[in-house]
């Protein structure tokens, strides 16, 4: 990406005369806003509810931690982690803790230890972040999706009883009578019941949230994670739980668990408990506001309108798309997990593109009271998004300057008040209050970069786009500007250099004999590079970077400055010797084994052969492929044996790799 620059203030002061009524000399130029002329501070809204969401999505507490001044770098204010609980077969998959075990923080997940969340909550809280946490109420694991009750509800896992040995007796029936029934047996409910009484996703148990001993075990739950720091929490599947006011099936769930949670965060921290709830589309025979006055609730249908309008051109399409409750009730985004791993989101051929996402982001995360989820997207195998890797930093693109220049401008304007309107096919978000002024501009237009803006509450000056620095001389309420293919602008008084924006496809991995890291640099005034701490080597805009193959670790750091800014990214990579004769598997996470039984499935004869500790060689998986037309590894839930190719259809297969290329001698299963 190439930004273009204005020639000079009088250039653009020039131009705007031709396009503006009124008169005014040339030779004057308009002066910057003399409040403005010292560079402005950047920081994070003091409150929870006034900041964007990072979902750190299956990312581990560590990384979390070791990334949040990045994070917060980047302008986002609060953490949304993966669910704390403990997850079905260790959570070795994502859709794991969407199953869990427990109602207490999880002692055995790859997304770490008990302490460590509650460090990397403490370290969020030093930096004025806070942690949203996700949490499972609805339902608890199963056994698989075939397994059923004669009543036709799902058989709640065995493993359960491991965590809530309560819950799990009196799942089917009440054997102890001080508590009673712990799971719904209605598969027949009508009305809202159809929703609350059963989980109709998954074929999951569904608990009987109005049962005094499941609530006391929830809230229990709640309790445990504001006592390790956590400042709120996204309640998964919400829409299924009923609520005090449901015409069917009411129960006081919510004031028992969430109401009391709110009571005691607000008794300990002295602010309020952020939550909101997973209410995808309309509730079954409720209006929202059953759960509106509870909670906030997710706005799925909001980033359709956004992403129809770029599609079709349309920038009054964008500023008109309206939120399903109010502004300051609702969690936006541009993807989230289910859209990513479900392929179901505005694109459903996988993630969206990175220009797709930035110009949405844009609207989304400039506008006024919502509250937009950035969806950080997880490592994952082979192009299959539901094939997550658990526990592993996926994706950086949040750190790119585009989207760090929307967040900060939120921050700063995030009290102001808001003007939407649209403007020669660019969609206009203004943002003002008595003090300050600044709007972010989409173009939805993108084959057209020069454009006429009207603006309705900035007036004449200059402003500075914070992603290159460039000016845009705003007169008589209008502007010309030029857009780049990113097709944004950040529009602030303050007059601030752009910010470097360094890029790499990858942070970590390891690799064997020859790896190149290209690198890409903009908005630098100088840029270099080091490996292993060596001498700097300057470059301009990209270089390729080869790295050493002898064995270890090796580093890479790229550095880039741009007036006041320097930007730095480090990448860690280890290199290895492959063992001769056989075919390396790299990257290889060796806890499938303890989650999953792993199989090769041979194309000729066609066979499944399972895979044990006699494959295993130090850090490696190792196959003798002598007569080996071609392979692949795929993953079963413990105990399956499979027979057939049919059996990847089976409801006990969880993933798999494509096609191995043996002429390469190694496969990088980072992501498997």
């Amino acid at each position: 990406m190439k930004r273009r620059l204005f020639a000079s203030a009088l250039l653009t002061f020039a131009m705007l005369l031709s396009g503006c009524s009124g008169k005014k000399p040339a030779e004057d130029p308009i002066p910057d806003f003399e409040d403005f002329n010292s560079p402005y501070t950047d920081k994070l809204p003091p409150k929870t509810e006034d900041g964007s969401i990072f979902h750190a999505f299956c990312w581990s507490y560590v990384d979390i931690e070791n990334n949040l001044e990045a994070i917060k770098d980047a302008g986002f204010r609060n953490i949304q982690i993966s669910p704390v609980q403990q997850p079905k077969g260790g959570g070795g998959s994502w859709w794991a803790y969407y199953q869990p075990l427990s109602f207490s923080i999880a002692d055995n997940s790859k997304l770490g230890t008990k302490d460590e969340l509650e460090s990397m909550c403490t370290k969020a809280e030093q930096l004025g972040m806070s942690v949203i946490a996700d949490i499972v109420f609805n339902h608890l694991a199963n056994i698989s999706d075939e397994d059923v009750e004669p009543d036709k509800t799902p058989k709640v896992s065995p493993n359960v009883a491991l965590y809530e040995p309560e819950i799990y007796a009196n799942r089917n029936e009440v054997v102890d009578p001080s508590i009673g029934l712990t799971f719904h047996h209605n598969p027949n409910a009508q009305g809202s019941g159809a929703e609350t009484q059963v989980y109709p996703w998954g074929g999951l148990p569904d608990l009987n949230t109005g049962n005094a001993f499941v609530q006391e075990r929830c809230y229990s739950l709640l309790k445990e994670c504001i006592d390790v720091g956590i400042d709120g929490f996204r309640f998964d599947a919400a829409k299924h739980i009923e609520t005090p006011d449901d015409p069917q099936y009411a129960s006081n769930f919510w004031p028992n668990t969430l109401g009391k949670a709110k009571t005691y965060y607000k008794e300990k921290t002295g602010n309020n408990l952020f939550a909101y709830g997973e209410i995808l589309g309309s509730p079954e025979g409720r209006d929202l506001s059953v759960y509106t006055k509870l909670m906030d609730i997710c706005d799925d249908g909001y980033i359709g309108s956004v992403y129809a309008g770029n599609s079709s051109k349309d920038a009054q399409r964008v500023v008109n798309a309206s939120y399903k409750a109010d502004a300051d009730k609702v969690i936006t985004w541009v993807e989230s997990h289910d859209n990513f791993c479900n392929k179901d989101g505005v694109d459903a051929n996988g993630p969206i593109s990175d220009k797709k996402l930035v110009r949405c982001w844009a609207v989304v995360g400039a506008r006024k009271g919502s509250h937009p989820l950035y969806f950080a997207r997880p490592a994952y195998a082979d192009g299959n998004t539901s094939s997550v890797t658990v526990g592993v930093v996926g994706d950086y693109y949040w750190q790119n300057e585009l989207i760090a220049s929307v967040n900060r401008f939120r921050n700063r304007f995030y009290a102001a008040n808001e003007e939407l309107s649209a403007s020669n096919a660019v969609a206009v978000i203004e943002r003002y209050s008595d003090t300050d002024a600044g709007a972010v501009l989409e173009n939805t237009d993108f084959n057209t970069p020069d454009k006429e803006v009207e603006f309705k509450h900035l007036e004449d000056g200059n402003y500075y786009d914070t992603i290159t620095g460039n000016k845009v001389v705003v007169y008589k309420g209008k502007a010309k500007v030029t857009f780049d293919e990113m097709n944004i602008m950040v529009l602030v008084k303050t007059h601030v250099s752009g910010r470097p924006n360094i890029t790499f496809p990858t942070r970590s991995g390891v690799y064997a004999g020859d790896k190149t890291i290209k690198v890409t640099v903009e908005n630098a005034e100088t840029a270099s590079y080091q490996i292993d701490n060596g001498s700097p080597v300057s470059f301009t805009g990209s270089a390729s970077v080869k790295l050493p193959t002898a064995e270890g670790y090796h580093t890479l750091k790229i550095s880039a400055k741009n007036g006041d800014f320097t930007a730095i990214r480090e990448g860690k990579y280890q290199s290895i010797a492959l063992v001769p004769g056989y075919f390396n598997v790299v990257n290889f996470n060796m806890d499938n084994f303890d989650n999953y039984d792993v199989y090769i499935w041979h194309w000729e004869p066609g066979a499944w052969t399972k895979v044990t500790s006699s494959y295993i060689q130090g850090d490696l998986l190792l196959f003798n492929t002598t007569g080996w037309t071609g392979f692949l590894l795929a993953l079963f839930q413990k105990g399956f044996v499979p027979h057939t190719q049919d059996d990847f259809e089976d409801s006990h297969f969880v993933k798999q790799t494509s096609d191995l290329n043996i002429s390469l001698g190694y496969f990088d299963a980072t992501g498997f």
